[in-house]
């Protein structure tokens, strides 16, 4: 559970509004307003007239700002974040309209866009945005804050003056979107909505459309100068005049930049009891001005029973709600980033050290988890890798291994035959063939080929053959149909039909046999010294032939 304290101080009072957020639900425990005037200024007298012992020096209790912000931070508990405004006149708030494709390189391009738009050097200004939404697909519409980097630095250590070091440095005008975080039918709002929020000198004017601002700006003037006339008709030149002016301008202003007219408007801030402040805006822009419901502390939060505030005193916390509401919501335009961004100190480590430690733990268990996942799997695919190596060693490199450097050196050495060509071919089987049968001059057969076919299959192991011959007699027939029948290659060697009468009183006869070497190394060995026969076997096996 994480507390949030969003604080504002004006020349009269320090008002803080202390928020809980647990598991994405957010608590308002306390609405807090200190007067600086009950604070006592410099030291506390502790000395005692009538002793004669010498007196201790009185404690420094500091400014009473510093009293009164030490008090709140004593209301919100140990470990509370603070989150401070940033006065609205400090910076300057544009909206800019940039094509839909720039919306990747915003940060790059920002600067160039903004330059015109702004009375501060660029190289020593803070530039933050957040979108728009707009009903035109094809541009990117922002509302930017420039803040020259001296002015954010300054009002850091006005912060440390008082013992403040923030987390967040919000804007104050923009931060009044932030009530939508509080109030879910405000934050769905289609229809612009106008936040007035009048401060002792100042107005801050803010247009939110579903819950994000789009347009803000902060009056050098404000209830004490509308509180001199009365509540009367401004006269003109007179700072009530100017006010009236310049609220009027900014509706102009927004709708001169493709807003509609606001549905409402609404006035929060130093509401005097009797609400006339909220009627003379009534008047000066000839709208429905009504006061702003604040959302109430919830139930159960304080350890203390308090009386509710009244809507009138609900109103001055705008500020310091909308404060801790902009920065739950996540919304981008704050000004403690990039050199200004808080260091953490060593208390806050030693606060977080046994969350840290589970945190730690956890890491550490997720890790290890992750390691033996990755193991196993490692380890399961080297199994399949390895029996896919054993097997395809053994089928190409004639001997298993699971092995890679073997493996490697089996397929370096290469097979048990060398030899490049394949096993057995074609021209194998013809050369088979004609050195079966028998010839020469003493018990030869004179034998001519009419037709020889040879088929293989693809790995050439495995084939037919067809030979249709012609030979002198049936005998000399059957004498070559014994020679092939000794080839261990041949098998199921037949005789297809009976010998039929040829030319010249000669005999024609036709075999079938299937081709399928038992032991094919065997059968290939002495390849080299047969294939150098190949020429001479093959030009007489195809005497006489097809």
């Amino acid at each position: 559970m994480a507390t949030y304290v969003g604080i504002e101080q004006d020349s009269l009072s320090v008002r803080a509004a202390i928020v809980r957020s647990q598991l994405g639900r957010t608590q308002i425990v306390k609405y807090v307003e200190l007067w600086l005037s009950q604070f006592p200024m410099g030291n506390v007298e502790l000395v005692d007239p009538s002793s004669t012992e010498p007196q201790a020096p009185a404690p420094a209790l500091g400014s009473p700002a510093r009293q009164a912000i030490a008090e709140i931070l004593r209301l919100a508990g140990s470990g509370a974040e603070v989150i401070a405004a940033m006065p609205t006149e400090d910076v300057s708030l544009r909206r800019v309209e940039l094509p839909m494709a720039a919306a990747r390189k915003v940060d790059e391009l920002l600067p160039f866009e903004i330059e015109s738009l702004i009375p501060f050097e660029t190289d020593a200004t803070q530039l933050e945005h957040q979108t728009i939404e707009s009903g035109d697909p094809t541009k990117l519409h922002l509302l930017v804050c420039a803040a020259p980097k001296a002015k954010i630095r300054q009002r850091l250590d006005q912060l440390a003056e008082v013992g403040l070091d923030p987390m967040a440095l919000v804007p104050s005008a923009p931060a009044l979107a932030g009530l939508s975080t509080f109030l879910a039918s405000f934050a769905v709002t289609e229809a612009p909505q106008m936040l007035v929020t009048i401060l002792v000198d100042r107005t801050e004017i803010a247009i939110v459309r579903r819950g994000k601002c789009e347009l803000a700006r902060t009056i050098t003037a404000g209830h004490r100068q509308v509180e001199e006339i009365g509540y009367a008709e401004p006269q003109p030149g007179s700072e009530a005049e100017r006010l009236a002016r310049e609220l009027r301008q900014t509706i102009t202003s927004y709708r001169m930049q493709g807003g509609t007219e606001p549905e409402g408007t609404w006035a929060l801030g130093l509401i005097d009891p009797s609400a006339m402040i909220v009627r003379w805006l009534g008047h000066v822009l000839s709208k429905n001005v009504e006061l702003f419901a604040m959302p109430d502390v919830a139930a159960g939060t304080s350890k203390t029973i308090e009386a509710p505030l009244d809507p009138v005193a609900k109103a001055r916390f705008a500020i310091p709600l909308g404060l801790v509401g902009h920065v739950l919501a996540r919304q981008r335009i704050d000004l403690r980033k990039g050199e200004f961004v808080r260091t953490r100190q060593l208390g806050l480590a030693r606060e977080l050290a046994p969350l840290l430690g589970i945190a730690a733990m956890a890491i550490f268990f997720s890790w290890g988890f992750s390691v033996y996942a990755q193991y196993s799997v490692l380890r399961a695919r080297r199994e399949v890798l390895e029996s896919e190596l054993a097997r395809i060693s053994l089928t190409h490199l004639g001997q298993e291994t699971v092995d890679v450097t073997e493996a490697r050196e089996l397929l370096e050495q290469g097979r048990a035959n060398p030899d490049p060509m394949p096993q057995w071919t074609a021209f194998d089987a013809l050369l088979a063939i004609s050195n079966a049968i028998p010839g020469g001059e003493t018990g030869g057969i004179t034998h001519d080929v009419q037709r020889l076919q040879i088929d293989l299959a693809q790995d050439r192991s495995e084939g037919h053959f067809e030979l249709q011959g012609v030979v002198g007699t049936i005998e000399e027939s059957d004498r070559v149909r014994a020679a092939l029948a000794e080839i261990p290659c041949f098998q199921n060697l037949e005789q297809a039909g009976a010998t039929t009468p040829a030319a010249d009183g000669r005999r024609q006869y036709r075999l079938e046999a299937d081709i399928r070497c038992p032991d094919e190394r065997r059968a290939s060995d002495d390849t080299g010294r047969r294939r150098g026969r190949r020429s001479g076997g093959a030009a007489a096996a195809a005497q006489g032939g097809e």
